[in-house]
């Protein structure tokens, strides 16, 4: 087996005579190497000032373009080729006006969208609470700053930074309850199981894993349950550059290609999470003709499941007992129908309330119809 060694050189830094830099932005004085600080990017600090190791490389061995010529060091950025900041060989490295830099970086990001990568605000969800929380363990915000202003802890910076340190608690508003968070993106859910693609499923999932929580990691190792389509209770997830529903994305990898005449049904159509949309779960999905699964959908929005008010004010609208579908309670307290299932999830009594005028002083709780009751047109 050969073996190729790449050759290091060194340069003399332009602002430290006493310092060197290599082709791969190592620094050393009088031959010791001095460490780096390795976050996002390479650090060195240099008689108490930082400065970033593959700058003081393009300074001591990169000339300015001839386009950039009226430019000096201070006017310039320097420009990793390939996008990964990491990679800090002489190669990979080119100088670049702030205008350039900022209109690359802005076209990157926006491939990055178009191909199915990440976006910029990550779901978050909770790994510790508590004991008497609002929030418990396993709850998913869409974002930092949707759960800061969930908690009431005022900023998502806090946020933030319990998902770069695991022992770091965040206090929310009333001071009496602590959280601790991680990226939805990184962390595996209680009792979540991964697996590849069937043997049957189509080729275009190659590199892809799917899960029996509804999720999906990319080839590139990001884990995500898609993105909420607008107006629906479905998320969507990009496959080789065309958009698909993440829960007929999930079916096929689990089960193979769908068959003609057949679509994805959620089995039950009332497993709504967090945000509104149906879970994915795998036990949740299941083939049904067209013809079916309309049927099914008329079953979920009429003798799917009622809500009953249980406690009424003293000056009511509607007496004990009134029942309602979960589209008809929506309509009349004029809220969306995922907010009626939040308000039922977040409850840890058998009844809950809304948080609106026309709901004040009524408790609700929610039942699945039995084939005796009749469909409810409110």
């Amino acid at each position: 087996m050969s073996c190729l060694t790449r050759e290091i050189v060194w340069w003399t830094t332009n602002l430290f005579p006493d310092y060197e830099v290599s082709n791969s932005s190592e620094v050393r004085r009088t031959g010791k190497l001095v460490a780096l600080k390795q976050n996002k990017q390479s650090r060195v600090n240099i008689r108490k000032l930082s400065y970033f190791s593959y700058r003081l490389l393009a300074m001591a061995a990169i000339p300015i373009p001839k386009k950039y010529k009226s430019y000096t060091f201070e006017m310039l950025d320097v420009d990793h080729i390939d996008g990964n900041h990491l990679n800090n060989n002489i190669e990979n490295l080119q100088w670049i006006s702030r205008s350039d830099h900022s209109r690359k970086t802005t076209q990157q990001t926006k491939d990055t969208r178009n191909s199915g990568g990440p976006a910029k605000s990550k779901p978050v969800v909770v790994t510790g609470a508590s004991q008497n929380a609002l929030f418990s363990i396993g709850h998913i915000f869409e974002s930092g700053t949707a759960a800061a202003t969930a908690i009431g802890c005022g900023s998502s910076a806090s946020i933030s930074q319990a998902t770069r340190k695991k022992s770091y608690w965040v206090t929310d508003g009333s001071k009496q309850n602590r959280y601790k968070f991680e990226y939805y993106e990184k962390c595996d859910l209680v009792g979540e199981v991964w697996s590849d693609p069937c043997t049957g499923a189509p080729s275009k999932y190659k590199g892809m894993r799917v899960s029996n929580k509804g999720r999906i990691q990319r080839p590139n190792g990001v884990k995500t349950i898609g993105t909420r389509c607008t107006l629906m209770k479905y998320r969507s997830i990009s496959v080789t550059g065309k958009s698909m529903l993440i829960h007929v994305v999930i079916y096929e990898m689990t089960f193979g290609p769908i068959p003609y005449g057949y679509v994805v049904d959620h089995f039950d159509g009332i497993s709504l999470d967090e945000s509104g949309c149906h879970r994915n779960y795998i036990e949740d999905l299941t083939l049904k003709t067209q013809s079916e699964n309309s049927q099914a959908s008329c079953d979920h929005r009429g003798l799917g499941v009622r809500i009953v008010i249980v406690c009424a004010p003293p000056t009511n609208k509607w007496p004990v007992g009134t029942e309602f579908t979960i589209k008809g309670i929506a309509q009349q307290l004029k809220i969306s129908r995922g907010a009626v299932h939040l308000a039922n999830r977040r409850s840890k009594e058998s009844h809950f309330s809304f948080g609106v005028p026309m709901a004040k002083g009524y408790k609700f709780k929610i039942r699945k119809a039995t084939a005796d009751d009749s469909p409810l047109n409110k």
